[in-house]
């Protein structure tokens, strides 16, 4: 969630935490029954959509960031999100490798300003003793 902070500063903790609540709630009926979101900590969420691959995964996103960004109401500040998306096995086969290539492709779209971006790490097999992730 983009402003989270800003948002605790400008309208309190208590408004942030319904931001966050939105946000939850928008992210759970916009995925498919499936697919599983998660709250990994203050303003980073996770989903895991299985059988996607990353380019196909894109069009959720944009969905994803739509919907929240048109979910504020007088009580809560409208938030908007930036996603970073990684795919099994091209950017990890591990849960560490993967929340690390997301979370690399999310910082990749806050600096973009577009909001959403595919990791750009490939993974290379561990069984590989000269591999390295990138």
């Amino acid at each position: 969630i983009e402003g989270l902070g800003r948002v605790n500063q400008a309208y309190g903790r208590e408004t942030g935490d319904r931001v966050i609540e939105v946000v939850a709630a928008t992210l759970s009926q916009q995925i498919r029954e499936v697919d599983h979101a998660f709250r990994l900590a203050d303003d980073d969420f996770c989903i895991l959509a299985p059988y996607q691959s990353a380019e196909a995964v894109r069009p959720l996103a944009e969905r994803l960031r739509s919907a929240v960004g048109g979910s504020g109401t007088p009580e809560s500040p409208r938030a908007s999100l930036a996603i970073g998306i990684a795919s099994c096995p091209q950017h990890g086969d591990s849960a560490v490798q993967l929340l690390d290539a997301a979370q690399e492709a999310t910082f990749a779209a806050k600096a973009s300003g577009q909001g959403i971006a595919i990791s750009n790490g490939i993974h290379i097999s561990p069984r590989d003793p000269s591999a390295e992730r990138r």
